[in-house]
């Protein structure tokens, strides 16, 4: 059993999350806002690394047949979807890649397709190459996140590329089988390549109305036009260890991403990113589990708190991720605050820092996003903070 309401002291250690101030003046910080957790990553995966520390070369590293053996395994018993080695490239993180991909299947001036409220670096790794943004934006309904199809078609027929999110940060939303099928079929369709984000694939609530799909398991005629990413760093919380897996089956496809993938980043794997990854998907499944129900724990802890002490803050559904996304427009509107103000409101004033909606595009606007992978005490902790804020 892992203590989680005890987690370590990170203040020191070069953490972006606890290090980093949001701005010079700002008082010290509850951060719930970058996405990694504050539990220590599962014992295997530790003394994997001490294993590997305990020789004093660290030189250029490939990855051994344990490496994909494992991969295979862990996708195919959680997912019923078998990862071939030979379709692997292993890149230092899934935004890298997805630079990579947009440069190695699209040219300047293409338009590349995201799905507002999004993951921010979606859109400036489609600016920052010189393509042209389409934003097919999500369509939340009394609360809930859906896909407009009808809209993302007609964008389709003039499109080279779609980054998909999946399940989708920040909304929380597992997208059913049926709504791929149908982004599957417009990618069918137009030749429309998808860059599937599977990330947080891993991470889906213990209550979830569905499990996770992977994005080239629809059909195979879609699955030669996927590039599909996945890591194990938000799974296990090793983001510091710049191990992610690409998956493409389509030969053409793979040689034209790794081309590219060398010439700008390269494809060797961290030394102690290799046997980390190897090791969580040996031996972590106990320890995921266990993490995945505190976690439910904390959503259930903070919706529970937020209906009694701020009524004006509402969780949108969390079916996967460890990231809330928070409705506060009630308190924008009796304000006449805007997300990004509120968000500074709250770091000078109480402490805490979340994330402004309105980062992950203009239709999250009025909204805030949360991380709740910390300790319970921790998390109830910053609400009464923000609580207090909100009654003075």
């Amino acid at each position: 059993m892992n203590n989680y309401d005890t987690t370590p002291d990170r203040r020191g250690t070069g953490s972006i999350k606890w290090d980093q101030k949001p701005h010079e003046s700002a008082p010290e910080q509850i951060p719930l806002w970058v996405a990694d957790m504050d539990f220590p990553t599962p014992e295997a995966v530790t003394k994997a690394i001490a294993e590997r520390n305990s020789h004093p070369i660290f030189g250029y590293t490939m990855a051994g047949d344990g490496y994909y053996r494992e991969l295979d395994r862990w996708f195919s018993r959680r997912f019923d979807f078998s990862i071939e080695k030979e379709s692997v490239t292993i890149s230092p993180g899934i935004v890298p890649a997805i630079h990579a991909a947009i440069r190695a299947f699209t040219e300047p001036g293409d338009n590349v397709i995201i799905q507002n409220p999004v993951y921010y670096p979606f859109a400036s790794a489609v600016t920052d190459n010189g393509r042209n943004l389409m934003v097919n934006n999500l369509v939340e309904r009394h609360g809930y996140y859906t896909m407009n199809l009808q809209e993302l078609e007609e964008m389709a027929a003039s499109a080279k590329l779609m980054i998909l999110c999946s399940p989708h940060n920040p909304v929380g939303r597992v997208w059913d089988p049926g709504e791929l099928e149908d982004v599957a079929r417009i990618a069918e369709k137009h030749k429309l390549i998808v860059v599937s984000d599977e990330i947080h694939c891993d991470l889906v609530m213990p209550d979830a109305p569905r499990r996770h799909t992977p994005f080239p398991l629809l059909d195979e005629g879609v699955a030669e036009q996927t590039v599909l990413c996945t890591a194990p760093s938000k799974t296990f919380n090793i983001p510091g260890l710049a191990t992610s897996n690409i998956v493409i089956t389509d030969s053409r496809l793979r040689r034209r991403f790794r081309e590219e993938l060398k010439r700008s980043c390269g494809d060797l794997p961290n030394c102690f990113g290799a046997v980390a990854c190897e090791a969580a998907y040996r031996e972590g499944e106990a320890w995921l589990e266990e993490t995945l129900k505190y976690i439910m724990g904390n959503r259930d802890a903070l919706t529970l708190f937020l209906k009694e002490n701020i009524p004006d803050i509402t969780v949108m559904p969390l079916e996967a991720t460890y990231l809330l996304w928070l409705d506060v427009r009630p308190i924008l509107a009796k304000s006449s605050l805007t997300s990004s103000q509120l968000e500074r409101l709250f770091i000078d004033e109480a402490g805490v820092w979340l994330e402004s909606g309105s980062l992950f595009g203009t239709s999250g606007e009025g909204f805030l996003r949360a991380n709740i992978a910390c300790s319970r005490t921790l998390l109830l902790q910053a609400f009464e903070k923000v609580a207090a804020v909100l009654q003075a």
